[in-house]
């Protein structure tokens, strides 16, 4: 597990949560143009409204740092041992999700965060891109989310746990 400290309100440094947020948009931006990746950041506002909507279908609590603690999952994988099937758990996670993704960048900052619209194909290209961090996944649909933390685990919701 990754070391990490305890979550702090981002009203104690705003100025170090904007800079590192920032720092990963910018990476986020340099391998989407990089590797010529289908993946954009949509308007802030629209990201939220997203969100706001999701959160309220799975009853997310979005002022919470970790809004997938302390809910009950219909599936985990770990890949904390195994970190090289990671790529595999991704894909096996976003086998019921639809072509198009939303990529909500979250990296352990709190609400709001910033949201890509991708062909899912290419979401998965772009995060192997990159360092990791913290983020979740859904569709239009609002049928699942996955999300992957900082216990390197891949967490997925469904909408409806019966099917």
């Amino acid at each position: 597990m990754m070391a990490r400290g305890i979550p702090k309100d981002p009203q104690d440094n705003p100025t170090k949560n904007f800079n590192m947020a920032n720092s990963l948009t910018k990476d986020i931006e340099d391998a989407i143009g990089r590797e010529t990746i289908d993946c954009d950041f949509i308007p802030d506002e629209n990201g939220t409204q997203l969100i706001i909507r999701l959160a309220e279908k799975f009853s997310f609590e979005i002022k919470q740092l970790f809004m997938w603690a302390n809910k009950n999952p219909a599936e985990v994988y770990d890949y904390q041992k195994t970190p090289n099937q990671w790529e595999h758990l991704l894909l096996r996670s976003l086998a019921n999700f639809s072509d198009r993704i939303f990529l909500v960048v979250t990296n352990e900052d709190f609400f709001p965060w910033k949201v890509l619209d991708c062909k899912k194909d290419n979401c998965i290209k772009l995060l192997t891109e990159l360092p990791y961090f913290e983020y979740f996944i859904f569709d239009d649909s609002m049928d699942y989310v996955l999300f992957d933390t900082h216990d390197n685990a891949l967490i997925l919701f469904h909408s409806n746990p019966t099917n």
